[in-house]
């Protein structure tokens, strides 16, 4: 055996059991308030009803903040994970009728669980008032920043390209 195929088989294995940690991990039991409990049945129902394919059930995130030598810890929850078109959302469950992402709870509330899940959306379901709402987010870079992650992707492509010819042309 040569020496870059032990090293496709080492990076294969570190492959295997990353994967298989993470199904692990998501499989874990999660508590489902008793609160919501009918109303998430419910919100489940409308959305098979409506097209949409649950992926998956009361998914948790977690945001975490450091400020100088203190970490702050928060929970990000999605009742579900829906794809619609081949466009995922994360659903969110309410029953407050005052419950607005708009302001400050727009940023403060609903951007983590975007920016946690990568969702291309939120769907917020009020379900006392029977309203959905659809919460999105365009998130737009300065120029260097782009310019940055371009060049980044860029040298990534390039050392593809130079590791394909690696690997095709050893004798």
């Amino acid at each position: 055996m040569h020496l870059m195929d032990g090293i496709g088989v080492v990076i294969a294995v570190c492959i295997v059991i990353f994967v298989g940690i993470s199904i692990l991990k998501s499989l874990k039991t999660r508590e489902v308030y008793p609160i919501l409990q009918g109303h998430i049945q419910t919100t489940r129902d409308w959305l098979e009803k409506s097209g949409y394919e649950i992926v998956r059930v009361h998914d948790f995130g977690e945001c975490i903040g450091y400020y100088d030598t203190q970490t702050i810890h928060k929970q990000l929850i999605a009742d579900f994970i829906v794809r619609k078109h081949g466009r995922y959302y994360a659903v969110i469950v309410t029953c407050d009728e005052d419950e607005s992402a708009m302001g400050d709870r727009l940023f403060d509330t609903w951007f983590p669980v975007y920016t946690a899940f990568q969702v291309h959306g939120i769907l917020q379901v009020d379900v006392h008032s029977e309203r959905i709402r659809l919460i999105d987010f365009d998130v737009k870079s300065p120029k260097p920043v782009r310019y940055r992650k371009l060049l980044n992707r860029s040298l990534w492509f390039l050392a593809g390209v130079v590791s394909a010819f690696m690997f095709m042309h050893k004798q």
